[in-house]
């Protein structure tokens, strides 16, 4: 992961809170989350969010957009998923 998507201190953007509850509600089984587990996925979902508007950004310019908006959102991502499903 690069710096950019991490505070100075190396706490996460994302709030590996926040990644626990939306990993509760999508496995309902009475499974433990790890302390470890929600710190990766939320370093990973920051990841993916950097990436996301770095493509964005490209497809803007591409556009030749003045504002980054949901039709770049659109045209990027169907190949997003599929780079990350790999």
């Amino acid at each position: 992961m690069n710096n950019n998507t991490t505070t100075t201190n190396n706490e996460l953007l994302v709030n590996p809170k926040t990644v626990e509850s939306i990993l509760r509600l999508a496995i309902k089984d009475k499974i433990k989350i790890s302390k470890e587990s929600t710190q990766l996925t939320a370093a990973y979902l920051e990841w993916m969010i950097a990436e996301c508007f770095k493509r964005m950004t490209k497809q803007a310019e591409i556009d030749e957009a003045s504002e980054i908006g949901l039709e770049q959102l659109e045209k990027i991502m169907a190949q997003l998923l599929m780079d990350f499903m790999n």
